[in-house]
């Protein structure tokens, strides 16, 4: 089940969404954290509501005590992180709401992020799966990992063009990496078929008009011959 939009939550958790996104604005981490993490408890599936909570607890993260108060985050969502990797498999959404206890402690905890990316794609919640891995990315940019698991959620959120252009930044830096040669490309025939532009061999998919009268003509020529016009003088082929 997909991710669901702002206008299609319930009034009250859309005035919610609302008030959060102001106080982003004015700077009020705490209560966007507040209102967000509401939002996320009664719909876990706002992918607004997960982007302003993770924006705000950032931020506050910044203001904090420094190497002390991410020491002790890391101490306080240690314990969530190991439940929710033992739990992974077959209770995705207990993982991630143990990633999300971990994020609230630490919100630069790269562990926690790549909970939420796998919980995520176990949800089949494709867009939140991108939103973890752009994010864990973003903290550890020259990680290879994150950026091959963002593109590989990419794929399957749909987003081919941009799967592609990891790929290739991945391959640009090391031309014989097999795991970013199959992500370009599951990435690059996953955006031919939506385009119409690929079918595998042997497909019974009907061509274009264009692509099938060519090939009509095509058979007529071979089985006649040459192509010959009319003669609009004489009337005689």
């Amino acid at each position: 089940m997909a991710e669901v939009t702002v206008q299609h939550l319930d009034p009250r958790l859309q005035r919610l969404v609302e008030h959060a996104r102001i106080s982003m604005e004015r700077r009020n981490f705490e209560y966007v954290i507040e209102m967000a993490q509401t939002v996320l408890e009664k719909e876990p599936r706002s992918l607004q509501a997960r982007r302003l909570l993770r924006a705000a607890q950032l931020e506050r993260a910044k203001s904090g005590n420094g190497f002390l108060a991410k020491t002790l985050g890391g101490i306080a969502g240690a314990g969530a992180l190991v439940a929710g990797t033992a739990a992974l498999r077959k209770e995705p959404m207990k993982a991630l709401v143990a990633a999300e206890k971990a994020l609230d402690s630490d919100p630069t905890n790269i562990a926690a992020h790549r909970l939420l990316g796998q919980a995520a794609s176990r949800l089949e919640w494709h867009e939140t799966a991108v939103f973890a891995w752009e994010t864990a990315r973003d903290l550890q940019p020259g990680v290879r990992g994150h950026r091959l698991a963002l593109g590989n959620a990419c794929v399957a959120a749909g987003r081919h063009g941009e799967a592609v252009k990891i790929a290739d930044g991945l391959l640009g830096e090391n031309p014989g990496d097999p795991e970013a040669q199959t992500l370009l490309g599951q990435a690059s025939v996953a955006d031919s078929i939506v385009r119409g532009n690929w079918q595998p061999s042997g497909s019974n998919r009907p061509k274009p008009k264009d692509e099938a009268g060519a090939d009509a003509n095509s058979g007529r020529i071979k089985a006649g011959g040459s192509a010959k016009t009319n003669n609009p003088h004489t009337g005689k082929r």
